[in-house]
């Protein structure tokens, strides 16, 4: 008689993708499989308690999850279990590779193949392991216990660790399962950073043995800890993380972190008050100062015409610029575009005093100026056709508040380019170390493609394109320490803007001084 599956599925109020993810369990091509859906809506179990209650109910010689906001293969549980069926009796558990599908693309992971001791390899890599991927025989949860219900986040993990120790597992390296990675599962997805935070940490205590045998190991768990910590703006544990992880393993990585993101803070935590008076006293030093040459300095006249061509040139388009600092982008958009309407906003009054200068140097008649906060804009929803914000994020402390007001205020099918120094490029940081204290703007928090994407993303917004430029510009910046880096500065520029011929800009838009990602509005 062919074993049964069964196949548990956790919910909590989401009826429409639930329906998704049983249709799947539905189309299997192998038959024998008893269905348990556990509804978490009213008791607010939470995942771990929540697959036990399925465990408990389940029958089957077989036990596979799968999450409500994904969907497996039609033959995920036939190939599965055929392979399962074929190994020796100390294999308890199977893992296969998964399709992560985003709003714009699909990508396909790898993991192990083949029948092995997992144990190690489940300690070091989590996300080789994910939960809508497993089945175990039933035997499984006799020997180790269910999930550990304790656990906020990183239950599966738990219970691979506990069941690794004891028995075998057989890698498959076949995309079986549909992740679901789209705008909608992030904004939904009931995982808070705190959850995660206290997850890993419940981890690398309750498995401090199996984790301090391997200091290498241990070390790059403190480290992803320490990543946690500084993603929820928790600075100081942040850099507690990375020291401990410096102390296990003298990785480069680890030192620059706490140098690169944290060397330059106070003890205190900063306040945008401060960061505002910073710039507040740079631009009143150079209300007299600014000139047509700001457009002639390598940055803008790298950036400007990428940044340019996503801007729509509609003859009563509106245009917003958030944060203009100098106001040459807004007073440049505003000259090349003279049929729009520019509005050049920021929060510090010395530096609409510079902007409107440098307008009037160029007779510019279409751009207003206001006194705007990025985190608090006044304007209506869907008042602007271009929302513009160059080298202005990386100086908010809730920049996840100030993109979603880029958001909110951007028309339907409009656009938002936002640009910020590039947290990819390893020179910028090299000079961030070098300058310490000194580092003129105090805090400076620069951004990856990556994290600007999913923070527009986040806010609802499609992304059309990303790019970077101005690579030359990290060793230009060297120029205080020797004449001999403006003259390095130049050779890079050449030699990079020949290479991105040939490379399809991979070096502007991977290591550029900056880097800007254009989204629209649906």
């Amino acid at each position: 008689m062919e074993p049964k599956i069964s196949v548990i599925i956790p919910t909590c109020n989401r009826p429409e993708l639930l329906k998704k993810a049983i249709a799947s369990v539905e189309r299997q091509t192998y038959r024998n499989v008893e269905l348990i859906v556990i509804d978490d809506g009213e008791t607010r179990l939470g995942g771990g308690a929540a697959r036990n209650k399925g465990i408990r109910q389940a029958t089957g010689d077989y036990i596979a999850f799968l999450d409500d906001d994904d969907q497996w293969m039609p033959d995920k549980l036939e190939v599965q279990l055929g392979l399962f069926e074929k190994t020796p009796p100390e294999v308890g558990f199977s893992f296969t590779a998964v399709t992560k599908v985003y709003d714009d693309r699909a990508e396909t992971t790898t993991v192990s193949n083949g029948i092995a001791d997992y144990h190690t390899r489940v300690l070091e890599n989590f996300k080789e392991f994910l939960n809508v991927t497993l089945m175990f025989k039933r035997e499984v949860f006799d020997v180790v216990g269910g999930y550990d219900e304790a656990f906020p986040n990183h239950q599966e993990i738990d219970l691979l660790i506990r069941v690794s120790r004891t028995y075998q597992g057989l890698g498959i390296n076949i995309p079986l399962t549909r992740v679901n990675m789209s705008r909608e599962y992030v904004r939904t997805n009931k995982a808070t950073p705190g959850m995660k935070i206290q997850g890993r940490e419940m981890l690398l205590k309750k498995h401090h043995t199996d984790f301090a045998s391997d200091p290498i190991n241990l070390a790059w768990q403190f480290f992803q800890l320490g990543i946690l910590y500084r993603n929820n703006g928790q600075y100081d544990e942040a850099r507690k993380f990375f020291q401990k992880a410096w102390k296990l393993d003298k990785k480069i990585r680890y030192k620059l972190h706490e140098y690169w993101l944290f060397h330059h803070e106070k003890k205190q935590p900063i306040r945008q008050e401060d960061i505002n008076k910073v710039w507040s006293s740079m631009w009143n030093e150079e209300k007299n100062h600014i000139v047509k040459s700001v457009f002639e300095q390598r940055v803008f006249s790298d950036g400007y015409p990428i940044q340019k061509k996503y801007i729509p040139g509609g003859d009563e388009h509106s245009i917003l610029d958030i944060g203009s600092g100098s106001g040459r982008y807004g007073v440049k958009i505003a000259q090349d575009f003279p049929k729009c309407r520019i509005l050049i906003t920021d929060i510090i009054p010395e530096s609409l005093a510079v902007a409107r200068a440098l307008a009037e140097q160029l007779h510019i008649t279409n751009a207003e100026f206001q006194t705007e906060d990025a985190m608090a804009l006044s304007f209506r929803d869907n008042t602007f056709d271009v929302v513009f914000c160059n080298a202005t994020l990386q100086y908010v402390l809730d920049f996840r508040k100030a993109v979603v007001e880029m958001a909110r205020v951007a028309k339907p099918g409009g656009r938002v380019i936002l640009s910020t120094v590039n947290a990819n490029n390893p020179l910028y940081h090299l000079y961030r170390l070098i300058q310490g204290n000194a580092y003129p703007y105090r805090y400076e928090r620069p951004f990856s493609h990556r994290e600007l994407k999913k923070l527009l993303g986040e806010s609802g917004l499609d992304i059309l394109a990303e790019d970077g430029y101005s690579v030359s510009h990290t060793v230009y910046r060297f120029k205080s320490f020797g004449r001999i880096f403006k003259l390095l500065s130049q050779i890079t520029n050449r030699s990079i803007k020949f290479i991105d011929r040939f490379t399809k800009r991979f070096l502007s838009r991977t290591f550029g001084f900056e880097i800007v990602v254009i989204a629209q509005k649906p």
